[in-house]
């Protein structure tokens, strides 16, 4: 208690939190600083990502909330400064499935005559050497339908590109980590779920130490070989399925195949792998593609 007979909070949760018996969350603040470049450090601009939209398909359903918060970075992977984010709504087509209505809060009355000014979202990404998304392979595609500019950048993936199961965190939505993390937030709006991601990213995981960012720019810098087991017989599907592989149906204008992703260092154990055991030592349906983080989570590859 202080003088006046109120509770000093923060005393309060910094004793819970060196009890074994409780567990603190505070509330994620609006950060503008996270450190301070040292004279002559080269300093990059990156850009947190997220999408609301009315449905899962980026061909046939449409953004109706974007964020895209600037931030400056170093190559090591110190987060500094935190910029000012272009927020925008957007009206679909069509009335909001109830069910999006019911996940982000939005109705129709608050998308009614609002749009994203094109212009002004790629001025925002325009100096961005490198843009995150929590499941950047959903918010990708729906982003360089908007526009062409988002093509052009190196992307990463706050939900992939850091291994959260070797930190014991065994879901990948954001609120969990977030709550594992120990903070908590309004989810699914997108200038929350921005500034969420930066917060993860800048604090330091529990089983390695080590930062989040700089974790997840190693990753991102990292090619990846993606092979595509084209005309795999059938009766290997669920052996395919269990290595890791995913099916693509080919009506997205790629590959009808099988394909699974791997680090380079594992591209020719995969290789005697897809020969030996699914083609029966003939590797002449093994497609491969390099793919770096200026294609990766995109639907073009």
């Amino acid at each position: 208690m202080t003088g006046d007979n109120t509770i000093d909070l923060d005393a309060a949760a910094a004793a819970l939190q060196a009890s074994p018996d409780y567990q603190v969350q505070r509330r994620l603040l609006v950060r503008e600083l996270y450190g301070t470049p040292k004279p002559d450090e080269e300093v990059l601009t990156g850009i947190v990502l997220d999408t609301e939209t009315t449905g899962f398909d980026s061909a046939m359903d449409h953004v109706i909330e974007i964020c895209a918060l600037p931030f400056t970075f170093s190559k090591e992977g110190c987060l500094f400064s935190v910029g000012t984010p272009y927020q925008a709504l957007q009206e679909p087509p069509q009335p909001l499935d109830p069910e999006i209505t019911k996940v982000t809060g939005l109705t129709d009355a608050d998308l009614a005559g609002q749009s994203i000014n094109i212009e002004d979202l790629e001025a925002t990404i325009e100096p961005a050497s490198l843009i995150i998304a929590h499941h950047a392979a959903f918010d990708r595609p729906f982003a360089e339908r908007l526009s062409g500019a988002f093509e052009q950048k190196a992307w990463a993936c706050s939900m992939e590109d850091i291994d959260w199961n070797a930190e014991g965190i065994t879901s990948r939505k954001l609120e969990w980590i977030a709550y594992k993390l120990g903070f908590f937030f309004q989810g699914h709006r997108a200038v929350a779920d921005c500034r969420a991601v930066l917060e993860l990213l800048s604090l330091l995981l529990p089983a390695s130490e080590s930062c989040g960012f700089e974790q997840l720019l190693e990753t991102a810098r990292k090619p990846t070989i993606r092979f595509w087991a084209l005309n795999s017989p059938f009766e290997q599907k669920d052996t395919l399925k269990r290595r890791g592989y995913h099916w693509n149906s080919g009506e997205d204008g790629r590959r009808k195949a099988w394909y699974r992703d791997v680090t380079s260092l594992k591209a020719e154990q995969e290789e005697t792998w897809l020969t030996a055991e699914i083609y029966a030592g003939c590797g002449d349906r093994i497609d491969v593609t390099r793919i770096t983080a200026f294609e990766r989570y995109s639907s073009r590859v």
